[in-house]
């Protein structure tokens, strides 16, 4: 059995000692001179709790906000791409050790999002209008995560902390950016402390005129415009040790982006003769959140109330299509520290409503489920050795009870560092999948089994390799077939059909010489479906080697990175009868400070304007670049 862990102690080392922890995990994320970059002491993701980095036994990376500012990604899903063990595909899709892009959950300030509509086979995170412009920091856990998240946690869990989580002074920060495609980018962020309080605001806007995404088809524009707009403002009152702290957030994003559509069907108001018709899509994101913690040095208290309401429309050539998402969540949590190790227990209920207006082949759906769940996990030091154990139970008011569980240790070995996971994941059926005319009562949740070894030794003087192998098991999937009746539209209906296991290694290794810094991944997968018609064929948009490499070096006042990421061959399709042929891209990467308020980066994506295909048919983009001038002060 392949079990994959990739390790971010390796991560820590590099960040801790160079201060350049974003190219070292992320590999085309150019990294600012070390004296800037202020790194968390504590993640949350892999335990639900407060824990420090070294005694995390999980695969997490985590991305501080200087790195995510130089790395030049224009998307989240594209600074994510550049981590090992996760591939991108535009910027919709992200597949976490080859879990389908559904199969990752998504928290933006402690608040889950997620789409449940059938435009987005099975659903998934709406990753275009995901927030990037403010974002302090984000932590990515890798392999399933049920047992503390609940469903969509079977392949990862990505968290976005756009707050910071430290109480900081007053902070002003201003940045102008222009580039390629006449982009146009600015962004202003306020915060100041109060006596007891914190308050915060930060919006930013950025627009691009696109290029031509399918330059098989004539249409008019050929280029294709997207907008981006993203404001939040946030309140904290007192101080977690000092009688609890109450925040106050509300955030709103907004994204509208062109497409462009043919039918090949010959049927109106398309033609097959190469003309396509262009449409606009805008998708929303808006949330708000109250959380009361209360933490001391043995124990603490958490409660959080929040809610997430996602709404998508577009001018679709036949008919508006428009849904929108509201979920919920009221999540109460207890935790304790004690000489023999710490545990925590909580609950989380949740409330998903759906609404979808009629259009096309769709009647109009207006839907509420309710989710309940108690979790707990122990974190037991013992000795040398640490684990971690989790356990979940969840029940739904329209899905089977589901219960999930995780055990996860480490410790050093002959001079390496060991860990592993054992863990089980879930996701129950969208609200679509569910309640639409192609849903149906029998179609089951979604479960997978996954297991990760990692063995990690050296350091960044010598060199620091990380080997992990890791498998993960999926069954239950859940698809869309025409040939199945068993709901009401009496095709195309949602059911469990398929089995999938992906098999895969990541090899890490990361060295320093005097100023330079030198970083290399790769990673290997089999993808492959188990069951139907497309037994042993390849799992689409996975490619079975990937590999990325980093160069940086730094001078006084200037740091420069060059990286070049490989993905290798893959299909477009299940039953793999449409080939992507491999591609490299070259990134550069310069930052400076012109005063101890100014600083500057330059940012060349794709350097060698390479054409190739992330989706078929599908053009990726070309050259391009980006300006960013930044002013911080109090």
């Amino acid at each position: 059995m392949n079990i994959n862990r990739l390790r971010s102690s390796v991560q820590r080392g590099a960040w801790r000692g160079f201060g350049l922890g974003a190219l070292c995990s992320a590999w085309g994320v150019q990294a600012q001179p070390a004296q800037v970059v202020r790194l968390p002491e504590v993640v949350v993701t892999a335990t639900r709790v407060n824990t420090p980095l070294e005694d995390v036994v999980r695969d997490v990376t985590v991305l501080g906000r200087e790195e995510i500012e130089a790395s030049g990604a224009s998307t989240l899903a594209e600074l994510l791409g550049r981590l090992p063990g996760v591939v991108s595909v535009g910027d919709a899709r992200l597949y976490i050790r080859g879990a389908e892009a559904r199969m990752t959950a998504v928290y933006v300030d402690g608040v889950r999002v997620d789409r449940q509509d059938a435009l987005t086979p099975g659903g998934g995170a709406p990753w275009q209008v995901l927030p990037l412009d403010d974002v302090e920091r984000i932590e990515v856990l890798r392999g399933t995560a049920s047992s503390l998240y609940g469903s969509d946690g079977m392949g990862g869990v990505v968290r976005i902390v756009t707050m910071p989580t430290t109480g900081e002074g007053n902070s002003t920060r201003a940045s102008l950016g222009v580039g390629a495609w006449q982009q146009q980018a600015a962004r202003v962020s306020l915060r100041r402390r109060l006596e007891q309080a914190h308050v915060g605001v930060a919006v930013s806007t950025e627009h691009h005129n696109g290029y031509d995404q399918r330059p098989d088809l004539r249409h008019t524009p050929a280029n294709l415009a997207q907008r981006r707009q993203q404001a939040h403002a946030y309140l904290q009152w007192g101080e977690p040790d000092a009688g609890g702290r109450l925040t106050l957030g509300v955030r709103q994003g907004l994204t509208r982006q062109a497409g462009v559509k043919v039918n090949y069907l010959n049927v109106a108001p398309w033609t097959a003769d190469g003309t396509g018709t262009n449409f606009w899509i805008t998708q929303t994101l808006n949330q708000w959140r109250v959380e009361w913690t209360h933490q001391d040095a043995t124990q603490g208290t958490h409660v959080v109330l929040n809610q997430a309401n996602f709404g998508y429309d577009d001018t679709y050539p036949d008919g508006v299509r428009a849904f929108a998402g509201l979920a919920t969540t009221l999540t109460a949590q207890r935790q304790h520290q004690a000489a023999w190790g710490q545990w925590h227990a909580g609950y989380e209920g949740k409330r998903d409503s759906y609404q979808s207006q009629s259009w096309d082949y769709n009647p109009e759906v207006d839907a509420v489920r309710h989710q309940h769940a108690l979790f707990g996990g122990l974190g037991l030091p013992l000795g040398l050795a640490q684990a971690q154990l989790d356990a979940r139970y969840d029940t739904s008011s329209a899905d089977a009870s589901v219960l999930t569980g995780s055990v996860s240790a480490g410790m050093p070995v002959a001079g390496w560092q060991w860990r592993g996971t054992l863990g089980s994941g879930y996701r129950l059926p969208t609200m679509s999948q569910r309640f639409s005319i192609y849903g149906s009562a029998s179609v089951r949740p979604e479960r997978s089994v996954n297991a990760e070894l990692s063995a990690e030794r050296g350091n960044m003087a010598q060199g620091r390799t990380t080997v992990t192998v890791y498998q993960q098991r999926f069954d239950d999937l859940i698809l869309d077939l025409s040939s199945n009746s068993s709901c009401a539209n009496g095709s195309f209906c949602a059911t469990n059909v398929e089995r999938a296991q992906v098999d895969g290694w990541t090899l890490v290794h990361r060295q320093a010489w005097g100023a330079w810094l030198g970083a290399l991944s790769m990673d290997g997968m089999v993808a492959s479906n188990k069951s139907g018609g497309n037994q042993g064929k390849d799992l689409n948009l996975r490619p079975r080697l990937s590999w990325q490499a980093s160069l940086q070096r730094q001078w006084a006042a200037v740091s420069a990175s060059v990286d070049y990421q490989h993905v290798g061959r893959r299909f477009d399709d299940a039953a793999n009868t449409k080939p992507l042929a491999a591609y490299g891209v070259w990134k550069l990467g310069v930052s400076g400070v012109l005063s101890p308020h100014w600083r500057w980066r330059l940012n060349v994506d794709n350097l060698t304007d390479a054409t190739y295909e992330t989706f078929k048919d599908y053009a990726a983009p070309g050259r391009r670049w980006s300006v960013h001038l930044v002013w911080q002060g109090d």
